[in-house]
């Protein structure tokens, strides 16, 4: 079974709601997409995601099983200076957990695998980082045995 495991360095970001752009055709049609602003920060995210992959370079063709650990930087009211400074459960409203899994996904989707049909399990953990850790993301990769239906991510025993 193929597995792989990298880390992305920087500020993880959650997938943006795109904008609704109409286009109106010659022939009188119109035509609709939604689309993500090419300045947005997404996209420098998703080139960094790629970028840790490219390390690895493992492609799997079978059913997979995502963890994604995604480490938000800490906030200043969290900051202490005789006491330890723990990685924390990130509880906050910073954004949606599976718009992070979806921003990754995404930018693996074609390179590590060939379609995000393929991710069966999904377990995605948001935290706040210890006061050593910088901001960061830890992607892990695996592919599931077809035979075997049991699932491969257990939270609870």
């Amino acid at each position: 079974m193929l597995s792989t495991r990298f880390v992305v360095e920087g500020k993880p970001l959650p997938q943006p709601r795109g904008k609704i752009v109409t286009i109106k055709l010659r022939n009188g049609q119109v035509r609709s997409s939604v689309v993500v602003p090419d300045k947005h920060p997404i996209h420098d995210w998703k080139f960094a995601v790629v970028d840790g992959w490219r390390f690895e370079r493992v492609k799997i063709d079978g059913p997979i099983a995502a963890v994604i650990d995604i480490v938000a930087s800490r906030p200043d009211t969290l900051r202490w200076v005789r006491k330890p400074m723990p990685r924390l459960r990130d509880t906050r409203h910073v954004g949606d957990a599976d718009n992070y899994a979806k921003a990754i996904l995404d930018a693996l989707n074609g390179k590590a695998y060939d379609d995000d049909a393929q991710i069966c399990e999904l377990l995605v953990r948001r935290w706040i980082a210890s006061g050593a850790e910088d901001p960061h993301a830890v992607v892990e990769l695996r592919e599931l045995d077809t035979a075997d239906a049991t699932p491969q991510l257990t939270l609870f025993d």
